[in-house]
């Protein structure tokens, strides 16, 4: 017999690491305005203290480091420090002391939205 229909299902598992955001995402309109700081959350749910091994981002632009609020709970900060040329991609690796926790990958965007110049219209002879 076949099923009488089909449907597929998609999930996100969360481990015993859990980040309170799934990317980091920065929209520069106006270079001005930027906000320069964009902050996660990293929470544990063992009992043992969590540790941050290592933390890096592969994109110049961005500077991240870890603060530790409590023995369970981790704040990364992640800083622009300057605005790029176009719109870039990357990703802020973080190295936990979870056991069996892969290296954590969180996408990073930073899109460049530049105005497009008005065109010039001149009176008709």
């Amino acid at each position: 017999k076949l099923p009488a229909f089909s449907m597929p299902v998609s999930a996100h598992v969360l481990g015993d690491l859990n980040l309170n955001r799934e990317m980091v995402y920065w929209a520069i309109i106006d270079p001005k305005k930027v906000v320069e700081n964009q902050i996660l959350t990293a929470t544990s749910s063992l009992r043992d203290k969590l540790q941050i091994k290592s933390i890096s981002s592969n994109l110049k632009a961005v500077s991240v480091q870890a603060v530790p609020k409590d023995d369970h709970t981790f704040e990364i900060l992640a800083q622009l420090s300057h605005i790029p040329e176009q719109t870039t991609n990357g990703v802020i690796h973080i190295e936990t002391n979870v056991p069996g926790q892969r290296i954590m990958e969180v996408p990073v965007v930073i899109a460049v939205f530049k105005p497009n110049p008005l065109p010039v219209v001149r009176p008709a002879r």
